[in-house]
């Protein structure tokens, strides 16, 4: 009986750890035109600028120009957003003039979530940094977001560094930063 329990620990262990592996993929290098400086602009319409960008607009090149900067893709339904999005404002804090974050809610062009969802999880956060949505469709495809979460680092000029698909921890946030911040 103990060698079946320890064989039942052992394959949930497995599956776990397949699980968090799978959930947390990180990527690094050059993933072409589509997400590095060529990659498509498109329209973000603020729900709150973090006294970074002025009006109601943005044009995603246009963020890019604001490097370093982190762009976090989510969408209103993500049910770990709000902590998420808490470690980004804690990163904005502690960067604040030397690095911009920017969030991304693709609910409205999606289907998950709409600008509510999402101005309730950035309050619930205590999200303060610039974020807004996008109406485009093809950003999903145009930039490689794979999954909701997806955090895109960008150092100078707008060059693409390094992605975070899935579930956002401090040392990946911390990884990822020190790419765009030398």
């Amino acid at each position: 009986m103990l060698t079946l329990m320890s064989k039942g620990a052992a394959g949930l262990a497995m599956a776990l750890l397949l699980i968090a592996t799978v959930a947390c993929e990180i990527e690094i290098g050059n993933f072409g035109a589509s997400i590095g400086p060529d990659a498509p602009s498109y329209s973000i319409t603020l729900y709150q600028g973090g006294g970074v960008f002025d009006g109601e607009q943005v044009e995603f090149d246009d963020a890019k120009a604001e490097a370093p900067l982190v762009v976090y893709y989510f969408h209103g339904q993500c049910e770990q957003c709000p902590h998420e999005l808490g470690l980004l404002q804690e990163t904005a804090i502690e960067h604040e003039g030397a690095l911009t974050v920017l969030a991304v809610d693709l609910g409205p062009a999606t289907g998950m979530g709409d600008s509510e969802d999402a101005k309730a999880l950035l309050t619930e956060a205590g999200a303060a940094f610039p974020a807004g949505y996008t109406t485009d469709a093809s950003v999903e495809s145009t930039h490689e977001i794979d999954a909701i979460p997806t955090i895109a680092f960008y150092e100078g000029e707008g060059h693409y560094r390094k992605k975070i698909v899935g579930v956002l921890t401090e040392t990946g946030l911390r990884e990822g930063l020190e790419d765009i911040l030398k």
